[in-house]
């Protein structure tokens, strides 16, 4: 299987989904971007969203955060 197909064939959690979008530890979550994270790059490991070639890097907050940041920018320079 190529890494689209078994990504396309892995079953989501909507509770993980929403752990994701709300975290509990955070006040004010950026969870429309969360959402589109999870989307781009889900699933989630473990509860953590994972990056590098063999997924072992956990993505911090503070890296969503600014993935975050730049979700928004984009939506906003798209939108004028």
């Amino acid at each position: 299987h190529s890494d689209m197909q078994s990504r396309a064939e892995t079953r989501i959690d909507i509770i993980e989904i929403l752990n994701f979008s709300f975290p509990a530890h955070l006040k004010h979550p950026r969870s429309y971007g969360r959402l589109i994270i999870y989307g781009l790059y889900g699933p989630l490991v473990d509860g953590k969203l994972r990056a590098g070639p063999r997924r072992n890097h956990k993505v911090e907050d503070w890296e969503i955060e600014c993935m975050c940041k730049a979700i928004d920018m984009e939506d906003t320079l798209r939108s004028y």
